[in-house]
């Protein structure tokens, strides 16, 4: 059992990388064995491929006008972000261009399997050159066919892993920067003062937290103590 990538699997930028390369998609899709796709995290690579991810902005709802009064927090998480994107579109396009030339040397030695086989089967008494034929051509069509896309399946498992350690980073950030904020509001707080730049990060924060890691709680520590970062907003004024 395989599971094959097609091109009418990307969308949005990686769409458009991939309709300009010179790569038969129909006839040479990414082809990943059942155990290889045991080792990829789907869900995270097809939101690549599709370009369905939302950036930290865009899941807080900052708008252009707003991000002059972006938090540092916020803007660092979005950063993270833009690099990884324009990272993945830059090595699939890599990977586009170098797998044509391999494809054209997996069809070269195929010619020459095929010639082989042909002329083993002519050996076979009764036979004749047809059965060798067939069978070093349908075996040889198989080998192109999982061969031929080695490099855009190596780009689908750096993906992967990619993704994966972006996010582990991403919580990280997540929970240093909430405790820091939670600490300064308490103590601005204990001093009567109200910074609204403040607790708009850590509202900002804690909506881009619950849409890449959602069902999980918000839970910092702050001043020495822990904090439930969403009881912690709904107590704070509007």
């Amino acid at each position: 059992m395989t599971i094959q990538i097609k091109q009418n699997d990307f969308g949005g930028a990686m769409a458009e990388i991939v309709k300009q390369s010179n790569i038969d998609w129909k006839r040479y899709p990414i082809v990943l064995s059942k155990g290889e796709a045991k080792t990829i995290s789907m869900s995270l690579v097809t939101t690549v491929l599709k370009g369905d991810g939302r950036s930290p902005y865009e899941i807080a709802g900052i708008k252009e006008e707003d991000l002059q009064h972006v938090g540092l927090s916020i803007v660092t998480l979005q950063r993270a972000f833009k690099v990884s994107m324009e990272t993945y579109a830059k090595t699939l396009d890599s990977a586009c261009t170098k797998e044509p030339p391999s494809i054209d040397e997996l069809k070269t030695e195929k010619r020459k399997t095929v010639a082989i086989g042909t002329a083993i089967g002519a050996c076979f008494a009764g036979l004749g050159a047809l059965p060798g034929y067939a069978i070093a051509k349908h075996l040889d069509n198989q080998h192109v066919r999982r061969e031929a896309c080695n490099f855009r399946k190596a780009w689908i498992h750096k993906v992967s892993v990619l993704e994966d350690q972006r996010l582990e980073e991403a919580k990280w950030h997540i929970y240093h920067a909430g405790g820091a904020l939670v600490g300064r509001i308490q103590e601005m707080k204990d001093t009567g003062l109200f910074n609204r730049a403040k607790v708009r990060e850590l509202r900002q924060l804690a909506q881009i937290r619950e849409a890449l890691f959602p069902n999980t709680p918000f839970d910092v520590k702050a001043n020495g103590k822990d904090v439930h970062v969403t009881t912690f907003i709904q107590e704070l004024p509007v």
